[in-house]
């Protein structure tokens, strides 16, 4: 495992990558700016996270691009689609399964298929990140968001 501070030059690198999530290219410069990051790379597990000064995870490497924690989600709002599920779903969600349109009670009207959407339950909380199979309109039944990372599983835990 290896620890790597973020320098400046990164930091510009890492821009082009977040941009999309912040509301503008100036706010997403300025969070970097203002947070102290480290890149853990661990090859024999194949993660990538940056940390922040207090080891949270707020983004980490999926395929090809960096995608914001929970941990970041819960502390920044980012523009990134939602989508609100019921009570029911809540626990199948938290154990990794991906989200069904039936468990879902409320979500943005202009998801379109590919779009990163945090998952909230009903009290509003972040509880999983995913990616969205289908569109808004197409979320009625079966499985709709890939569910890629979820309070519980080891990205969250490295948080702790």
């Amino acid at each position: 495992m290896k620890y790597i501070p973020l320098s400046k030059k990164r930091k510009k690198l890492l821009l082009k990558d977040i941009a999309a999530l912040f509301h503008s290219e100036e706010e997403a410069w300025d969070f970097l700016k203002q947070t102290e990051m480290f890149e853990l790379i661990d090859k024999s597990q194949n993660v990538r996270y940056l940390l922040d000064a207090n080891q949270k995870v707020i983004f980490f490497w999926h395929e090809t691009t960096w995608l914001p924690s929970l941990h970041l989600l819960m502390k920044k709002q980012l523009n990134v689609h939602s989508a609100w599920v019921d009570e029911g779903a809540v626990r199948f969600i938290l154990n990794g399964a991906d989200i069904f349109g039936q468990g879902i009670v409320r979500k943005d009207e202009d998801i379109k298929e590919d779009d990163l959407v945090v998952v909230r339950n009903p009290q509003n909380t972040p509880i999983a990140l995913g990616k969205s199979l289908v569109s808004a309109p197409e979320m009625v039944k079966g499985r709709v968001i890939k569910n890629l990372h979820h309070v519980g599983d080891k990205i969250h835990a490295f948080s702790r």
